[in-house]
Parts: structure tokens; C-alpha cells; sequence
């Protein structure tokens, strides 16, 4: 197993001998896959933190982004983040706290709000995004770009395999 633990890797070699059924190409793959997803995700968290956001953060500054009036309700932002509510509350205020966004009247629903990307926010975002791009593209720069058209095929055959079940 290609693992940068070699304890893991024996304990893993060991365990495998109890489960004479489970592929252990299957596993080692799957393995492999959340270290690089691990190591990548605490490269991408350093580098947002050097400019004082989260991914979190940024992910949501984003989605307003690519909305066309920079606005949404917090519980959609919510579902297209995949996070409670509480915790896009937690977002929302600290992203408000910086001026990144506003809330604001929902003019359709007197009792709504939404969230609205500022002048402010997507200034930080043209700050961020060519550095995070930089670090996407470095991240796979050692493969080729066949390589990362057949990485992107598995990756897709992946998650439409594991929705399904």
C-alpha cells in the first residue's frame, strides 16, 4: 500500500487477512484518495488563511458571486453549501463582520432577509482567486492533461456510482 505511514500500512496489510472478500485494491484506492483529498484540503486551508478567510467562507462568497443580483437567502446558501443553518449563521455573521456581506429585506417576503455579497467581498474574492487557482493548478500540474481528463472521468464514475447507492 502506498501510504506515508508504514505502521498504518502494516496494520492495514494485517487487518486485510480477516476479510479474505474485501478488494484490497479497493481499499488501498479509497485510502489514497483521502490522504491527497486530506493533504490538498490543508494546503487550500493554508492558503485562504493567509488572506483571512476559510474555504467555508469562501465557498460561500462564491455561490453569491455567481449569483446574477449577488444575493441569496440564508437557507439557500445553506443547502448549496451543505451546512446547517446554524452554521451558515456562523458565516454569515462573520462574514457581515468584515463587510463582506449584508443582510438585507427580502422584498418578495416582509418577514425574509437575504445575504448580499459587497463591494467589499468581491474585492477579497479578486484577491483570493488567483492564488487559489494557482494552487488547484500546481496541485495537478504532475499530471498530464490526458491524465486529468481520465482523473476527472473516474472522479465523475465515482460519485455517480456512490449517489446511487
Amino acid at each position: 500500500m502506498v501510504t506515508p505511514d508504514h505502521k498504518f500500512s502494516a496494520i492495514f496489510k494485517e487487518l486485510t487477512n480477516y476479510y479474505p472478500n474485501v478488494s484490497t485494491e479497493a481499499i488501498e484506492t479509497a485510502l489514497q484518495f483521502k490522504f491527497v483529498s486530506t493533504k490538498m484540503q490543508a494546503e487550500r486551508e493554508e492558503m485562504f488563511s493567509r488572506f483571512g478567510v476559510t474555504s467555508g467562507r469562501f465557498h460561500l462568497l462564491m455561490i453569491l458571486k455567481g449569483e446574477e443580483n449577488k444575493t441569496l437567502s440564508p437557507s439557500e446558501l445553506a443547502k448549496r453549501s451543505k451546512v446547517t443553518r446554524a452554521t451558515m449563521t456562523q458565516f454569515v455573521d462573520a462574514l457581515e463582520k468584515e463587510g463582506f456581506v449584508v443582510r438585507i429585506d427580502d422584498p418578495k417576503d416582509r418577514r425574509g432577509m437575504l445575504v448580499e455579497l459587497t463591494s467589499k467581498g468581491m474585492d477579497k474574492l479578486n484577491e483570493v482567486l488567483p492564488h487559489y487557482f494557482e494552487k488547484l493548478t500546481n496541485i495537478t500540474k504532475v499530471l498530464t492533461k490526458e491524465e486529468r481528463q481520465q482523473f476527472l472521468f473516474l472522479m465523475e464514475k465515482i460519485q455517480s456510482g456512490s449517489a446511487a447507492e
